[in-house]
């Protein structure tokens, strides 16, 4: 299988054949990368969904047509939504959460009842920063001709 961005995945065998130390593994192969997710190993949740992504383009939407194809055209879609989200999960959620803790508050909840409170009448600019952040970085997710914001704030 071939990544979006072209790169191969190689399978090594099942993950439950992982060595237990990175370099030389105990079946005498050559040393290995640790795994991308030191959880689940690789393939990591977003290689999977561009490799599945890239198949349903590259084989089976070239062969469907009328609503078949349309529908395939949503599945792929959505396909790429969540593997964008998967690989921009962390640096958005460190960015929306510096820009929350700028605010002093600890998530969007908080900050929603302190504005419906009047607490940031006087700090609307602010508030302002902080909600198109939020709003271009999941746009960003949803719309990959929107480069992701990585850092807060977007407006000095």
């Amino acid at each position: 299988m071939t990544s979006a961005t072209g790169s191969a995945y190689v399978p090594s065998g099942p993950r439950s054949a992982a060595p237990t130390a990175w370099g030389d593994d105990d079946r005498g192969g050559p040393a290995r990368l640790p795994p991308a997710d030191p959880v689940f190993g690789t393939p990591t949740a977003a290689e999977l969904l561009g490799a599945v992504g890239d198949f349903l383009r590259a084989d089976l939407l070239p062969s469907t047509t009328g609503q078949a194809r349309y529908l395939l055209r949503v599945a792929v879609n959505v396909i790429d939504i969540v593997r964008r989200e998967c690989e921009q999960r962390d640096r958005a959620g460190t960015v929306l959460r510096q820009a929350l803790a700028e605010l002093g508050m600890a998530d969007e909840g908080e900050l929603a009842r302190a504005i419906r409170s009047g607490a940031f009448d006087d700090r609307a600019e602010e508030v302002r920063r902080y909600l198109t952040t939020a709003a271009l970085t999941r746009l960003a997710v949803d719309n990959p001709s929107y480069p992701p914001p990585t850092t807060f704030p977007l407006v000095s």
